[in-house]
């Protein structure tokens, strides 16, 4: 099969902890190692994932700006970065696919800041992956 594209789906946040900057940007990273969630609700949990998170490649790295706006859909082409999980026979790498990281452009300006809803928030706001193959006849 061929990966002919990808698209990332994710909502906006109404703002409940914290605010957008200015000019919201995040970079979307393919995850290269196994990786749990923990189970806590708060970053202050003891098992809770906290930044920097599991490791991850800058190949293929998608840097889009992101709307201001609450509560909107997102569409993200994520395209190379899922390619990278595809047979060889298929164009891909084999890469193991543990999933993609979202994280702020800029850690250290304000102006980049945003928000996600996470999958807690309810299924009305999942984040999902669109992947379009083609398959040889």
């Amino acid at each position: 099969y061929e990966v002919v594209s990808a698209e990332l789906r994710i909502y906006t946040s109404d703002q409940v902890n914290v605010g957008f900057g200015s000019s919201p940007k995040v970079r979307i990273q393919r995850i290269t190692q196994s990786w749990s969630e923990g189970t806590q609700a708060s970053p202050s949990g003891s098992n809770a994932l906290k930044y920097p998170g599991p490791n991850r490649t800058s190949t293929g790295e998608y840097t889009p700006n992101v709307t201001t706006s609450e509560d909107a859909l997102q569409t993200f082409d994520v395209s190379r970065l899922v390619r990278a999980w595809a047979p060889v026979a298929a164009g891909g790498s084999a890469a193991g696919q543990y999933g993609l990281a979202i994280i702020s452009y800029a850690e250290s300006t304000a102006s980049r800041t945003t928000e996600f809803y996470a999958r807690e928030e309810g299924s009305s706001w999942d984040a999902e992956i669109r992947v379009t193959v083609k398959i040889p006849a």
